[in-house]
């Protein structure tokens, strides 16, 4: 389903998993005790994300989760467009199942020819960026609502809690060497989106259920080598190093693209 552009991309899931807790929404129930606290942030790649596509007795596909049970049966397309159901196959179960958060590309380039340089009065510090590879992948999962019990019929869930997202560079990378990965990536480069609090969407949680509204941020991801060049009065150093950058993604309305989702995670 996410394929290596930069369109538009937001999907809206509807998650069934397995435990219990609980707060409001349209007819839910507040639990203070066993409530997530706001913006907790999972990484994608954990051991509650490991689905598989199966089929269900009436012959229709869903993910299913081997670790802890859960299940999505339905998922949307949210975009400037609207909403329109996708199908549920192979291509989102990678989406689900993509360690963005520690993902490391392999992109090829050759390493750059030394070359000397005219000494410099007093030390230099200089950046070259040329990217190998670019895609697009999900981030780590933020909760947007407390957990919701559906005890007087369906609950619709709304976005409560605001979440930014913000451009990532890794470690080593220098703060002077930022502004030309900006300008060296192939993508227009954003340094945050949010999801803010109070936008309804009202998704449903069906009545009997107990869940949560959830989120995993698209990311422009770019891969690359960084070369720093080191120039004074006696010598001039070059080093090349393999990087991994990202930014959110953002939508026509300004918002962060990503998947929305319900998780349920127990009956009533």
């Amino acid at each position: 389903m996410l394929k290596k552009t930069f369109g538009q991309i937001v999907v809206l899931c509807v998650c069934f998993l397995t435990v219990c807790a609980l707060p409001v929404a349209a007819s839910g129930v507040f639990d203070s005790e066993s409530q997530p606290e706001p913006n907790v942030v999972r990484t994608l790649h954990d051991e509650s994300d490991e689905w598989e596509l199966r089929v269900d007795d009436e012959g229709n596909n869903y993910l299913y989760n081997v670790v802890n049970g859960s299940s999505i049966t339905s998922c949307y397309e949210y975009s400037d467009n609207g909403i329109e159901q996708v199908n549920i196959d192979e291509a989102l179960v990678d989406d689900f199942n993509a360690p963005a958060d520690t993902q490391v590309f392999s992109g090829t380039s050759e390493e750059l020819e030394s070359c000397s340089i005219e000494p410099a009065r007093i030390p230099i510090r200089s950046y070259i960026y040329r990217e190998t590879y670019a895609t697009q992948m999900y981030g780590a999962e933020s909760d947007l609502t407390p957990l919701v019990k559906a005890e007087f019929g369906d609950a619709l869930l709304d976005i409560e809690y605001s979440v930014t997202y913000t451009e990532s560079f890794g470690a080593g990378v220098d703060y002077g060497a930022e502004d030309i990965i900006r300008a060296g990536v192939s993508f227009a480069w954003n340094r945050s989106a949010s999801i803010n609090g109070g936008y309804a969407v009202e998704l449903i949680l069906p009545q009997g259920k107990v869940g949560y509204l959830a989120f995993k941020p698209l990311l422009n991801v770019s891969s690359g080598i960084l070369t720093t060049i080191i120039t004074d009065d006696y010598y001039a150093d070059t080093s090349n190093e393999s990087v991994t950058v990202s930014c959110p993604v953002l939508g026509g309305s300004g918002f962060a693209k990503g998947l929305l989702y319900v998780v349920t995670t127990g009956n009533c």
